[in-house]
């Protein structure tokens, strides 16, 4: 148990080491600014938090906790976080089995690293790693199909309107979560979830692309979209015409541009209608 605790703790004191010179080089200052040690072993975290056992190795504890007096001055928080660990967990398996591998090729001469890295491409490669796994929670996850429709890719940009009535409304339809009468109708709000222009449903797709009401605030939104509708479709867009026109783009079918006239136009009908969905 001693091995493995000062195993775990010379982690942690280097964790704590890298954080030091991490705060350094990013001049990071102020009460909310927080870092995280994340560890799967709680006896680890509870041995550190209590200092039990720490404090019959000195030699260890004086080097945690002059770092972490360094930290205290700059006002910088580091809380440590309890994470699940390998056992069980396939990917986290295979991962550490390919770890231990590299490691021993990294011993043996086999494998050639680098001997040092820096803080820019630790933040790259850990940025990539996060985005992957909430990708794949995000894909697989069972509730919020609606919005994973309109933005599938995590990271993806949303163009906001300037106005917080409109951004709340747009925010809403992305949610599908508005106040239109099909939505309030599942949602137990309204009785009925019939159009006020007795047509149709009152979907979002109808309020925004067919509801007669609003012939009249929806032209110019009309107009930005047939102007590139065809041409979508035909370099093989995927989704419909409702799609293209409230989902924030991801891809290379439609330019930034493009997408900023077709959003602007939505937002502009938005506000003509003098609706709060």
């Amino acid at each position: 148990m001693l091995a493995v605790n000062s195993v775990r703790l010379n982690g942690y004191y280097w964790a704590w080491k890298w954080l030091k010179k991490y705060t350094k080089e990013t001049n990071i200052k102020g009460d909310t600014d927080s870092v995280y040690i994340f560890c799967n072993c709680q006896r680890a975290i509870d041995i550190f938090v209590r200092h039990g056992w720490l404090s019959r190795h000195p030699e260890i504890l004086e080097r945690v906790m002059g770092i972490c007096e360094q930290l205290k001055d700059i006002s910088c928080m580091v809380k440590l976080v309890k994470i699940p660990g390998h056992v069980g967990i396939t990917g986290n398996v295979i991962a550490d089995r390919e770890a231990k591998e590299a490691a021993k090729k990294i011993v043996t001469g086999q494998l050639k690293v680098p001997a040092t890295i820096s803080i820019e491409n630790v933040r790259k490669l850990t940025t990539k790693i996060a985005m992957r796994s909430w990708q794949q929670q995000w894909d697989k996850h069972s509730k919020g199909r609606k919005t994973h429709e309109m933005i599938s890719n995590v990271g993806t940009k949303v163009l906001w309107p300037t106005t917080r009535d409109t951004a709340i409304s747009y925010c809403r339809i992305l949610l599908h979560d508005t106040l239109l009468k099909s939505d309030a109708f599942r949602t137990g709000v309204s009785p009925f979830s019939t159009c006020e222009c007795s047509y149709h449903s009152e979907t979002v797709e109808h309020f925004i692309l067919h509801c007669p009401k609003y012939n009249s605030e929806r032209l110019q939104l009309t107009d930005t979209v047939e102007s590139l509708w065809q041409d979508v479709r035909d370099n093989g867009y995927a989704f419909d015409k409702l799609h293209f026109t409230v989902a924030p783009t991801s891809d290379d079918i439609i330019s930034r541009k493009e997408d900023l006239f077709v959003k602007y136009a939505l937002f502009d009908f938005l506000i003509s209608t003098n609706r709060d969905l």
